[in-house]
């Protein structure tokens, strides 16, 4: 007799255990994070600008549009179709690699900044070692969401 496989793998299994724990993990990040910025509109102005890499006058576009960005797609995160989710997935995936670009590029000019990720003044962080560590982890959550066939559980009315 042939064996009949199963259908899902342990890898599959473990997947989609890793998916279950990335969506709301980013999602919480990134939502932390917006709301953080739009709180402080003039905060997130002034880290843009410490960044030295987008001219003066573009930077107010900047701080108003990402906080909305990184908010409208932890939402999709969340509660958004399949399609939706692994878009807002990718578009953070690539944030996060622009905002370890532009904390590198800070500190190989030595330019005095934080990265403004979770907040401004005297609590926000210089980007040091655990900085890239974690944006190199939210990196892979969102690689895992792409990765993923598994949908996530969504709520319908």
């Amino acid at each position: 007799m042939a064996k009949i496989e199963a259908k899902n793998t342990l890898g599959e299994k473990l997947l989609h255990a890793a998916y279950l724990l990335a969506v709301p993990i980013l999602a919480i990040s990134f939502a932390w994070a917006a709301v953080l910025k739009i709180i402080d509109i003039q905060g997130t102005l002034v880290t843009i600008n410490a960044y030295r890499i987008v001219p003066l006058f573009f930077a107010p576009f900047i701080a108003l549009l990402l906080p909305f960005v990184e908010l409208t797609m932890a939402v999709f995160l969340i509660s958004g179709p399949q399609i939706y989710r692994k878009t807002a997935a990718f578009i953070l995936g690539a944030l996060l690699i622009i905002f370890m670009l532009a904390a590198l590029q800070g500190l190989v000019r030595d330019l005095d900044f934080s990265c403004g990720c979770f907040g401004f003044g005297k609590e926000a962080e210089r980007p040091d070692i655990f900085f890239f560590l974690r944006d190199l982890a939210l990196t892979a959550l969102a690689g895992i969401i792409l990765l993923s066939s598994k949908t996530w559980p969504t709520l319908r009315a």
